[in-house]
């Protein structure tokens, strides 16, 4: 109606107001009437008659939205702003699930840790049968290494170090002992990072020492080794404990009736690598080499930087019991071995 032609040109009609007030609208009339006049003549438009001779009608008594139609405004706005944060609440939804299924994605493809099976080694999920021979790549900080594994050179242990493997058991493990005298050459690791993990294959503390303590164990173990022959070893298949060749460490007992010269007894998880030819001291023992890494990926083992004879070997280095009892924190508390060696993603190559 703000745009509309005017129906009439004589001003609306009050009621009441007192005589003041009626004389005072009937002098507004007249003088509207006069403009309009004048403006007709001037040749001025029906509209600008029409506000000279009724102002109130082309402004209106109604310039301001009744309180009905602000609650209206404000209820439709509320609207609005609520299907702006719903939509942005589930456009946030989305991004995250988007976000937890890649990164699900992607520790699936590097190997993720599978805690559940690693803490029961009792399980068949844990106790697959190796392929005759595999790959094994080793990501580190200092570079990437690949061993490759040959089942016959000892069964019990090469299925075990396969499965640790498969489930991720080696992802984010310290090189805690790396050892370069004259009498050894190694580099030692294989403590899971979670001490929950870890310690279900520490010989000594063990919950399950029938499953996670490997058995058969040497002298008992078929093994294939350097010079081996027979029925049970193909002709070149055995190795010695000479440079690059990885091997389950484990702990020996000289007193141990019938074990020569304090033979392994107690295979669990943790590994070395022979960073030197230890074949006279380790070969008698019974430490079975049960992978090779090549020459290019010993490059990378080698930088290893070294921190000493483990402490409960009466060194200065890192504590085998502590990183069992509190794992990767312990190492990660003290600033002096920032630099040690630690593997990223382990898998099958």
């Amino acid at each position: 109606w703000l745009l509309g032609r005017c129906r009439s040109r004589s001003p609306p009609r009050h009621g009441g107001g007192g005589p003041s007030r009626a004389m005072a609208r009937a002098d507004s009339s007249a003088n509207s009437e006069l403009e309009s006049t004048r403006l007709r003549a001037e040749g001025a438009s029906d509209s600008d008659t029409c506000f000279a001779a009724n102002p109130h009608r082309l402004l209106g008594t109604r310039r301001w939205p009744t309180s009905r139609s602000r609650l209206a405004g404000l209820a439709c706005l509320g609207v609005l702003l609520c299907c702006s944060l719903i939509y942005f609440f589930v456009r946030g939804l989305r991004w995250r699930s988007k976000g937890a299924i890649e990164g699900a994605a992607e520790e699936e493809a590097l190997g993720a840790v599978d805690k559940q099976a690693l803490r029961h080694p009792c399980r068949p999920s844990m106790r697959h049968r190796a392929p005759a021979s595999f790959s094994v790549e080793f990501g580190s900080n200092y570079g990437t290494f690949v061993a490759a594994c040959v089942r016959e050179r000892a069964p019990v242990w090469v299925d075990r170090f396969y499965n640790l493997v498969v489930k991720g058991y080696y992802n984010e493990n310290y090189f805690f002992r790396v050892i370069n005298t004259t009498r050894m050459q190694i580099v030692q690791f294989g403590t899971n990072g979670d001490p929950a993990v870890s310690n279900i294959y520490n010989w000594s503390s063990t919950s399950t020492p029938e499953c996670a303590i490997l058995e058969p164990q040497p002298p008992d173990m078929p093994r294939c080794m350097a010079g081996d022959s027979g029925a049970a070893c193909t002709p070149g298949v055995g190795l010695s404990n000479t440079f690059g060749t990885v091997v389950m460490s484990t702990s020996y007992n000289m007193t141990t009736p019938g074990y020569p010269e304090g033979v392994t007894w107690n295979a669990t998880a943790e590994l070395f690598i022979n960073t030197g030819d230890n074949g006279k001291l380790l070969d008698s023992r019974l430490f079975v080499p049960i992978c090779q890494i090549d020459d290019a990926g010993m490059q990378a083992v080698l930088r290893f930087p070294s921190f000493g004879e483990l402490a409960d070997l009466g060194g200065s280095g890192p504590s085998l019991g502590m990183l069992y009892e509190r794992g990767n924190s312990y190492i990660r508390a003290n600033a002096s071995w920032i630099s040690m060696a630690l593997t990223s993603q382990v898998g099958i190559a």
